[in-house]
């Protein structure tokens, strides 16, 4: 009879334990996933973050940038960090989506440069025009150096604004960190 108590107290025990060794395997592992953002929701009487002591006064809605690393606590929580940033605790429950670095508006911004430069060179190339024999020259090379100016400076602009890829996070699954391991393409 003592026996049977004896398997049913350490059945008791592993299932205790269990899901605590679980939650705590990735504990020491640091993930590089690149330069991601995460957005995430406070609930009024939420923690801004885990280590602060200052509550939320109403819903709001904020995004951490720039996150080149993240470390998995246990199930639930995550700790990430930055470059010029302090280590902050999140909720996994409470992301709502990764954004994910994915290039810039180089392109973008040369293309749109180069149209407005070659407008605006035109116009001051127009209200300078002499009139007679070259009449017509200054429009053309006011173009002509504005659009190269000018996508010379949207090539710039655009290169300093960053483009990304926003992933929502699957609310109706259950394991969060799963979800995000998946996003991140991190391997288990």
């Amino acid at each position: 009879m003592k026996t049977l108590y004896l398997k049913y107290l350490t059945a008791v025990i592993f299932f205790f334990t269990c899901s605590g060794i679980y939650s705590q395997t990735d504990t020491n592992q640091i993930y590089n996933p690149g330069d991601i953002k995460i957005y995430y929701i406070i609930a009024p009487g939420d923690p801004i973050n885990l280590d602060s002591r200052v509550t939320a006064q109403k819903r709001s809605y904020r995004s951490l940038d720039n996150i080149n690393r993240l470390k998995f606590l246990n199930d639930s929580i995550i700790s990430v960090f930055g470059e010029n940033r302090p280590p902050v605790k999140l909720n996994l429950n409470k992301i709502i989506a990764i954004g994910i670095k994915n290039g810039s508006y180089t392109w973008t911004g040369i293309g749109l440069g180069c149209l407005g430069g070659a407008i605006a060179g035109a116009g001051i190339g127009a209200a300078n025009d002499p009139p007679g024999l070259f009449h017509g020259l200054a429009t053309g090379f006011g173009g002509f150096i504005g659009f190269f100016a000018g996508g010379l400076i949207g090539g710039i602009i655009g290169g300093n604004i960053d483009s990304d890829v926003t992933v929502n996070m699957d609310k109706s699954v259950t394991d969060q960190k799963a979800e995000l391991k998946k996003i991140l393409n991190i391997e288990y």
